[in-house]
């Protein structure tokens, strides 16, 4: 358990240093995706946005989402917030991070905090130049590594 929680801190920690990760959507079979400045911290992937935005709205049909930052890939479920200036803890760790946006958006009427609750995360990793497919289930708390053999041999 403690290994687990321990890489899983890391690979938050690689998420929160990029700050950017692309977005995945998704609502009556249409799917899109784009960036997004996001923050990291008790486990969370938060990033605000407008509720005039088609992000938004397949968020409210659709709380499954997905998230990509370099070779890291995160499914999860997302929660939608109040505004950013109500929730002080959000606002502090933007502001710091993304002083532009923050200052830009985070005031306006529309903008909205969206908290994503990771489920699954998958990334590639190369032990002695030779890959592997690393994947977390959040709720089991359970980590495994997975070689990638890529023969072509079935």
């Amino acid at each position: 358990m403690e290994l687990f929680e321990n890489e899983l801190k890391k690979v938050l920690a690689k998420v929160a240093k990029r700050g950017v990760a692309v977005l995945a959507t998704s609502a009556a079979d249409h799917v899109s995706s784009r960036p997004v400045s996001v923050v990291v911290y008790d486990g969370k992937i938060v990033f605000q946005t407008s509720t005039k935005l088609l992000k938004y709205q397949q968020i409210q049909k659709n709380q499954q989402v997905a998230l990509c930052v370099d070779n890291i890939q995160i499914e999860g479920t997302a929660v939608l917030g109040g505004r950013p200036s109500e929730d002080h803890r959000f606002s502090e760790a933007y502001r710091e991070k993304h002083l532009g946006s923050y200052t830009n958006y985070s005031h306006m009427d529309s903008s909205r905090v969206i908290e994503v609750q990771p489920q699954k995360i998958t990334m590639w990793v190369y032990k002695d130049k030779e890959p592997y497919i690393v994947t977390f289930q959040i709720d089991a708390q359970e980590l495994e590594a997975e070689y990638y053999s890529h023969s072509t041999v079935d």
